[in-house]
């Protein structure tokens, strides 16, 4: 009897204990929830302050440019807007393993010491880049390849010096995307951009009297410098936050960031091949108005995806913590509501372009660089096929598929790489068709690689949960 009622006891408690730990589930996903719904609204809300500020810059700065500077210049300059793609292969790994690192609560006291050894082992590279290419002037100004001639080999310095701080002290925002402060990093972007416009207005009206045009690496450095401004501010506030590191990282540290770059740097190596590589195939070909379409191109797909930029950012270290968690049902959620919105943007994106496509690039370009309704709808198509992978980006990098965004990203570099090649031996080289190609690369590769990665994903970690 003893025995029977003793077991009878330890079932309640049993019981009581699981319900309660039930409840305690319950719970915390509950606080999860609510705490990635404050994030994410926090983070979208200045986003969209951050935006409108970039936008500014962009609406300011181009018609500007396009006007102090003559075509090679103007040119060469988005060309070197460029350079910063280049230099982020560098620190491409860096940036999700620190946010990772940050994000989660259990390895909060390696962050300090993660901190250091990034932003040091950084400035020491770039260091010895800039050092190299300040030695090799000579060679590269003789190589007869445009990237590196001498009227413009200043500007490219110039170029290299502001990303190299920029790509630096981005790591400071990393930590702020980890710990749910990525409102804090659209805040550094607008009063980046504001400083920006003011630099930039500075040095144009302000020109020695009876210049027509104003010299292009001065304006360049004027474009980039309250971004540097900003980011310093932060990186100090980042620093005092993490506090003085007691320890720094040791081989398991190594071995993620060896993994997370080589995956990363496949998917970062299809952005630069895709857009700068396309650039340069028209900047070498002697057709700098065509590279400057294509450069144009790419920094309106920057300004359009800023809209799926200000939720994906701070949503990919939320996604990855409920999937910690076990969360997988509110994931799904999530996906479904972004692939719904991001699809229906692209296609708002068509029509707009269909409409008032051209009459928005002349505006934009000072009626510099005027196109047609017709080839800037093809445009608007090339992001609306960017737009609809979107939504799988956050779910990938949540659940750190790595290796699957820099298989994607090389199978479509792959792809168009050889119809650039072709383009390149037909002598068919042009804006209209190298976005067409474009085109045809993102929908043969990613278009469908990417959702099916991710529903692959989100269904095993469903099932996984319910086992």
């Amino acid at each position: 009897m003893t025995t029977i009622k003793g077991e009878l006891l330890e079932g309640e408690t049993e019981t009581g204990m699981a319900a309660a730990a039930q409840g305690g589930q319950y719970g915390a996903a509950a606080e999860r929830a609510s705490e990635a719904k404050r994030a994410l609204r926090l983070a979208v809300a200045s986003s969209m302050v951050s935006k409108v500020c970039s936008i500014g810059l962009q609406a300011v700065s181009i018609p500007l440019f396009a006007r102090v500077l003559d075509t090679d210049d103007f040119s060469a300059m988005m060309v070197y807007f460029g350079v910063t793609a280049w230099l982020s292969l560098v620190a491409i790994g860096i940036w999700p393993t620190v946010t990772s690192i940050a994000a989660d609560d259990r390895r909060r006291g390696q962050l300090a010491g993660v901190l250091t050894v990034s932003w040091v082992g950084l400035s020491a590279i770039f260091a010895s880049l800039i050092v190299l290419v300040l030695v090799l002037r000579p060679v590269l100004e003789q190589s007869g390849i445009n990237l590196f001639s001498a009227r413009h080999y200043s500007l490219f310095t110039a170029a290299l010096v502001c990303y190299a701080m920029l790509t630096v002290l981005s790591v400071g925002e990393a930590v702020n995307q980890g710990q749910h402060r990525q409102h804090v990093n659209n805040l550094i972007t607008a009063a980046g951009s504001i400083l920006n416009v003011v630099f930039i207005l500075l040095v144009t009206y302000f020109r020695p009297p009876g210049e027509e045009h104003v010299d292009v690496t001065l304006l360049f450095v004027a474009s980039q410098a309250g971004f540097i401004l900003i980011r310093v501010v932060n990186m100090i506030g980042v620093v005092v936050r993490a506090g003085w590191p007691h320890a720094f990282p040791g081989k398991a540290f190594a071995r993620e960031l060896a993994r997370n770059s080589w995956s990363l740097l496949q998917a970062q190596l299809a952005v630069v091949f895709l857009q700068q590589g396309a650039v340069l195939l028209c900047y070498e070909t002697d057709m700098p108005r065509d590279a400057a379409l294509l450069a144009l191109l790419f920094r309106a797909n920057l300004l359009l995806h800023s809209f799926v930029y200000m939720i994906n950012q701070p949503l990919w270290p939320i996604i990855h913590r409920n999937m910690l968690a076990g969360d997988w049902q509110w994931v799904i959620r999530i996906y479904r509501k972004l692939a719904t919105c991001y699809v229906a943007y692209g296609l708002l994106a068509i029509i707009g372009a269909a409409f008032v496509g051209g009459a928005a690039v002349s505006l934009w370009t000072a009626g510099e660089y005027p196109i047609s309704n017709k080839l800037a709808t093809l445009c608007a198509v090339y992001f609306a096929l960017l737009v609809t992978s979107a939504a799988s980006t956050p779910v990938l990098m949540g659940a750190k598929a790595f290796v699957s965004l820099g298989n994607i990203g090389m199978a479509e570099f792959l792809a168009a790489g050889v119809l650039c090649t072709i383009l390149y031996f037909a002598d068919a080289v042009s804006f209209p068709h190298v976005v067409e190609a474009l085109i045809a690369a993102n929908a043969m590769t990613a278009l469908w690689m990417m959702p099916t990665q991710a529903i692959v994903r989100l269904s095993r970690g469903s099932l996984d949960a319910q086992h």
